[in-house]
């Protein structure tokens, strides 16, 4: 099935047919700003000494195929600028054993045709422009635009904009287990009318009443057991819900109740094969079983409700 093939892309199960050679590898020590001091030398340094994650995309556009890692804590956040993507870079967060991610401030990704970008378990205060590839898992974002020529593959993401839309595809998009809030006024998923988007498993939430869901243009593709906060996307997938209201900020972590949780049977839409964790990596399993029935299963959206604890 093809959403099991995206899905485990999405979550770094995926492996070349061909050999390539070894990428270049480049670890950040700082979170401040500062630019490579002599970029394309194949050393990651400022003229201070550290290596910035500025500094390592500057080296990484001009090895070519590139792993830029970067130290992860519960707050961990590097300075952020604009950045174009031009060879194939994969930035990963080093896992220090407490699900860890990174946050890059501010600015921009572009990433143009002919470049991919992998992102896993980064925060991107600003927008992703994507002429390109992009794949993306335990995504965080403002903004996601896929242009004609882009193609973008995410799982476990939260899209929480600060701007309108959340996201725009002119070109092919999947969006598996992921959530989407929107709040004070803002609109919701768009879908351009020459744009192919499919969804599974995912959350499009109003998080207060003065907020819709909107979808133009060609109304998204569903593989089913999506959320929607109201039926303006006119999703007829197995299992799919609409109309389920405004759902208030926490729902974006599922409680007891919720209609999100236990939803997906295990071996559905890759629950606990394709798709094992949610947006907090290995430190979120799925599936859980949220409602303490005994019978795990997965939630809909970017995070698992954990099995309730006895005391």
């Amino acid at each position: 099935m093809r959403f099991l093939a995206m899905a485990a892309l999405g979550a770094g199960a995926f492996t070349a047919c061909d050999p390539q050679p070894e990428p270049a590898q480049f670890q950040v020590d700082s979170y401040a700003a500062g630019a490579d001091a002599t970029p394309g030398d194949g050393e990651c340094e400022t003229a201070a000494g550290t290596c910035t994650l500025q500094a390592a995309l500057e080296e990484a556009n001009a090895a070519g195929r590139t792993v830029v890692t970067l130290p992860g804590s519960d707050s961990a956040s590097y300075a952020g600028f604009d950045a174009t993507i031009t060879g194939s870079l994969r930035v990963v967060v080093e896992d220090t054993g407490s699900g860890a991610s990174a946050t890059i401030d501010s600015g921009s990704f572009t990433v143009p045709e002919g470049a991919s970008l992998r992102l896993e378990g980064v925060e991107v205060l600003g927008s992703i422009s994507v002429s390109g590839t992009l794949v993306a898992n335990r995504l965080g974002a403002e903004a996601i635009d896929v242009s004609s020529t882009g193609l973008a593959m995410i799982s476990n993401a939260v899209l929480l904009p600060d701007v309108e839309p959340a996201f725009v595809n002119r070109g092919d998009a999947w969006i598996v287990y992921s959530t989407i809030g929107l709040e004070d006024g803002e609109g919701g998923l768009v879908t351009l009318d020459y744009g192919n988007t499919t969804i599974a498993a995912t959350a499009v939430l109003a998080i207060d009443t003065t907020s819709a869901v909107t979808c133009s243009g060609r109304l998204p593709g569903s593989l089913g057991s999506n959320a929607v906060s109201d039926s303006a996307c006119g999703l007829t997938g197995t299992g799919d819900q609409q109309g389920i209201g405004p759902v208030g900020l926490t729902e974006l972590f599922p409680s007891s109740g919720s209609p999100l949780v236990d939803v997906i049977a295990p071996g559905m839409l890759g629950c606990g094969t394709d798709v094992t964790n949610d947006a907090r990596g290995p430190y979120g399993p799925r599936p859980s079983d949220g409602d303490g029935d005994g019978i795990a299963a997965c939630d809909i959206g970017a995070y698992e409700l954990w099995a309730p604890t006895a005391f």
